[in-house]
């Protein structure tokens, strides 16, 4: 049976004229039920979105409108296949009218006569207002029937305002609007918005219907829709005609930034833990030697024999004494001594700068092992979630942590920098657009990817442009034109977060960056009150 219908395909689509031989085809196709060939190559034949070549349909005891509806719905329905119709009544525009409606063009109908029948329904240019006269063809016989231009069409776009893709100000502008205008320029047709604010895409329900803005393209609602509508997601390949891609970006993580060290705990991280306690072993030690040879010398300064770890104390934090010692022994440590803290002191002082005016914060989560050890909740947005839920490799749901559903609007991200109690996921050109534009510095993002996708305009099934704007899409990929569009907001988001995360440019201080040094002048005050109240009760004793 499957040789018989591709030799009858191949009698009728590749023949130029009807013979006897093909009426016995015809007659032989009224006693079939409807025909589907998917011509999928070899190579092809795990990919999802290789869909139907050719349909027969035979409309003795069918009506062509609930055949179509209900084809319409299935996941690889090609309104831009051949499609070859048989019918015992007599062919007429009611046909044609419903073909239109589901934007099927190539199309020949043999009536009762075995007459071939076809119809233009763009020649005036008017997707809303298709030509539907039955045209009478000597064989079959599928033209080119789209016009070059679209003049009389108003295409009705779904503007999903997501920047930097789509702004919805005053006037609408962005990245996709920039290229939707060249192909207007192109295409010559006009263009009816239908703003959408709502930061869900929409997901395939257990019914078959969309909800959010998918829903208004599964109902027909709108033509066309754009605002970073990407090509993640298995339903809707299926359900919807999309163009070629036109820009690519990756979902990235986003985490609160850690939070600037206060000043007063800047001072401990001048050194490290084990430096701090090097150098105390070292001054105990140092102090143990000056008193021992003090001891063994008759060294005539008392104070390393006397006291012998203040006098060192004293040294290494730059103090001065009475007097130098007098023994040759003695002065060979004194001076090694000396030595140590002078290079200590310039290392301290000079990182004790870095420390009060360099930025110090807190604990960072730079990566996603970071993310699973830390006690924030985690949002993805419903497409996202919804696609690493059927992924078996997947980290995410094998962690015992709080996911919830998270779309690419404010409130996700003010819990992100204002609570600080959430981990979302973002575009990155789109994050860091946001970051630029605002000002944003409270946030840090992980480039550990999540997911890599396409960006794409999406069409109702089968609507006639979409092979033109694919085509023209790729024109201007090759040329450079979309690559030079969005560049100008690439390099504007690096260069900006180069300049504010190398400081570069003069910095004027500020009393909040003086607080450090206060702190610790006000340490050294209470130090030398407490000196000076324990050498007046010693006097007093």
């Amino acid at each position: 049976m499957y040789i018989f219908k591709l030799l009858l395909i191949g009698s009728l689509f590749l023949n130029g004229t009807i013979c006897e031989k093909q009426q016995v085809c015809l007659q032989t196709l009224h006693h079939l039920p409807i025909v589907v060939i998917k011509d999928s190559p070899e190579q092809f034949k795990n990919f999802g979105n290789w869909k139907h070549d050719a349909y027969w349909i035979n409309l003795d005891h069918t009506n062509l409108t609930d055949v179509l509806q209900k084809w319409s719905k299935k996941e690889f329905f090609n309104a831009r296949a051949k499609f070859l119709i048989f019918t015992d009544d007599p062919v007429n525009e009611d046909l044609f009218d419903v073909l239109a409606k589901f934007y099927i063009i190539n199309v020949v109908i043999v009536g009762a006569s075995k007459e071939i029948y076809t119809y233009f329904p763009y020649k005036y240019e008017n997707i809303a207002k298709p030509d539907t006269t039955p045209v009478r063809l000597a064989h079959c016989h599928f033209s080119e029937k789209l016009p070059k231009f679209w003049r009389n069409t108003t295409v009705k776009l779904l503007t999903k305002c997501i920047s930097p893709y789509v702004k919805c100000f005053e006037k609408i502008a962005g990245l996709e609007m920039d290229i939707i205008r060249l192909l207007q320029q192109m295409l010559q047709f006009d263009i009816d918005h239908v703003i959408d604010r709502k930061p869900n895409f929409g997901l395939s329900k257990e019914n078959g219907t969309y909800s959010s803005s998918f829903r208004l393209l599964d109902d027909r609602l709108v033509d066309m829709a754009i605002g970073s509508f990407r090509s993640i997601g298995s339903s809707q390949y299926k359900d919807f005609d999309f163009t070629t891609n036109h820009m690519e970006d990756k979902l990235v993580w986003v985490v609160p930034k850690a939070l600037p060290m206060l000043h007063w705990k800047r001072i401990t991280r001048t050194f490290q833990k084990d430096l701090w306690l090097i150098l105390l072993i070292s001054t105990i030690i140092m102090a143990k030697i000056f008193q021992k040879i003090s001891n063994i010398t008759n060294e005539k300064l008392k104070d390393f024999r006397k006291s012998p770890f203040f006098s060192t104390f004293r040294l290494l934090v730059g103090g001065h004494l009475k007097q130098t010692p007098n023994n040759v022994k003695m002065r060979m440590a004194f001076i090694f001594w000396l030595f140590f803290c002078i290079i200590f002191n310039i290392t301290f002082n000079s990182n004790l700068v870095n420390v009060f005016f360099g930025n110090f914060h807190m604990f960072q989560i730079d990566s996603f092992n970071d993310i699973v050890e830390s006690t924030l909740d985690i949002g993805l947005t419903d497409d996202v979630l919804h696609i690493l839920a059927h992924e078996r490799d997947s980290r995410l749901f094998s962690i015992k942590k709080n996911i919830q559903n998270c779309a690419f609007g404010d409130r996700c991200l003010n819990q992100t920098l204002y609570h600080r109690n959430l981990v979302c996921c973002w575009g990155e050109r789109s994050i860091k657009y946001r970051m630029v534009e605002f000002d944003i510095k409270g946030i840090h993002l992980i480039e550990d990817q999540l997911l890599f996708f396409y960006l794409m305009f999406y069409f109702v099934k089968g609507y006639p442009m979409v092979p033109q704007m694919s085509r023209i899409i790729t024109r201007l990929k090759s040329a450079g034109f979309i690559q030079y569009i969005y560049s100008k907001i690439d390099h504007a988001n690096n260069l900006w977060r180069s300049s504010w995360e190398n400081g570069l440019g003069s910095r004027v201080l500020s009393f909040k960056q003086l607080e450090g040094p206060f702190y610790l002048l006000f340490v050294g005050c209470i130090g030398g009150l407490l000196v000076f109240c324990a050498e007046l009760i010693s006097n007093l004793k």
